[in-house]
């Protein structure tokens, strides 16, 4: 299970905080509770190139996809958020009661509209261009978004965490493509893809969407996703939180 292990040490340690119901001190940063995607929902045609690459098998290539994306955005959220998995040992029953609380179903990713200079705001991993395009991107396609069937979920979290945040990580697709419409100026031909829905403690809905990354067709090495492709996809998760709750 070496393969898997790595994640931890390629994203440094997550700084994962949970907070007692009994404690007296509140994080200074809004703070998150992340949910990974269920093992099922990794949608990829490029699984097994993956799993060669990188010296893994596939349901190990899905186990770091699953690790990789949630820990980068742990890691990736310390400017403006702080949060904490829902992973391992005994946060696995949390899990399962958010796998069981929530339906999914593809919808059109919401239309955001922000004051001029919000985005500059923002000091965001991706360039000027990245974002234009992904604005683009967004206005065409659809994304896997997470309803709450039973809202006694967001009761059950506050057992365990003083949290501001749900962020539910629905799926993750690769696709590989040559059409230029879909791929960065001088990008790969391969994209990852996430797919998030983010509540507050109230649970109230307050943003969703596809982060996505492009990197080159011939990488199938997942140390070089889990450093390279999953920080920009979780940068864009955080960036979308932090302009809804500066700017509407």
């Amino acid at each position: 299970m070496t393969c898997l292990c790595g994640v931890i040490a390629l994203l440094s340690a997550a700084k994962a905080q949970s907070i007692p119901p009994d404690s007296i001190q509140a994080p200074v940063l809004p703070f998150a509770v992340v949910a990974p995607f269920e093992e099922v929902m990794v949608v990829s045609d490029i699984t097994e190139a993956l799993a060669q690459g990188s010296g893994c098998t596939p349901g190990e290539v899905i186990a770091r996809c699953r690790e990789g994306i949630v820990y980068a955005l742990v890691d990736g959220g310390s400017t403006h958020f702080s949060s904490t998995p829902l992973m391992h040992g005994n946060r696995q029953p949390l899990l399962s009661k958010v796998y069981y609380s929530v339906s999914r179903a593809y919808q059109s990713i919401p239309a955001l509209h922000f004051p001029s200079g919000a985005d500059s705001a923002y000091h965001s991993l991706l360039t000027r261009q990245e974002l234009a395009n992904h604005r683009f991107l967004d206005r065409m396609e659809k994304y896997l978004t997470a309803n709450i069937s039973d809202t006694t979920l967001f009761s059950t979290l506050k057992e365990t965490f003083r949290f501001d945040y749900l962020v539910l990580l629905n799926q993750m697709d690769f696709i590989q493509t040559d059409d230029p419409l879909t791929k960065l100026p001088g990008g790969g031909e391969r994209w990852c893809r996430v797919h998030y829905t983010i509540y507050d403690a109230a649970g109230t809905f307050v943003t969703g969407g596809v982060a996505r990354s492009s990197f080159p067709k011939e990488t199938n090495d997942m140390n070089t996703i889990v450093t390279t492709v999953f920080p920009k996809c979780a940068d864009q998760i955080w960036r979308s939180l932090w302009l809804v709750r500066n700017f509407q």
